[in-house]
């Protein structure tokens, strides 16, 4: 599979650990709590760790939740983020971004 579509093919379980850090915060989840969050659920985490196996660089399985939180990051500030276009707001903190869920996602 293409970096690319292997990268989207994420998004959905970055929403989820988005919601699920914003839960565990009650407000805007940091980059950082949002890669924690994605790395606790078993299915990122294996789908990441199979990637990581085959990284000729031999970068830690952190190394690509890290990436694909920055990945839609970036999706968000060209307004590429497909199904979860609208569907979250972010604010700058000093770490970078923060993300939550939009209460009414624009549409």
């Amino acid at each position: 599979m293409a970096k690319r579509g292997y990268l989207l093919d994420l998004f959905p379980l970055v929403a989820q650990a988005i919601d699920t850090a914003c839960q565990r915060t009650e407000g805007f989840a940091s980059h950082e709590k949002i890669v924690e969050a994605l790395l606790a659920q078993p299915e990122a985490r294996q789908r990441l760790g199979d990637r990581a196996s085959r990284d000729p660089k031999n970068k830690p399985v952190t190394w690509f939740a890290d990436n694909i939180v920055a990945f839609f990051s970036q999706r968000y500030t060209v307004g590429r983020l497909g199904a979860y276009e609208g569907s979250f707001e972010r604010r700058k903190e000093k770490s970078g971004w923060a993300y939550r869920r939009r209460k009414n996602p624009a549409r």
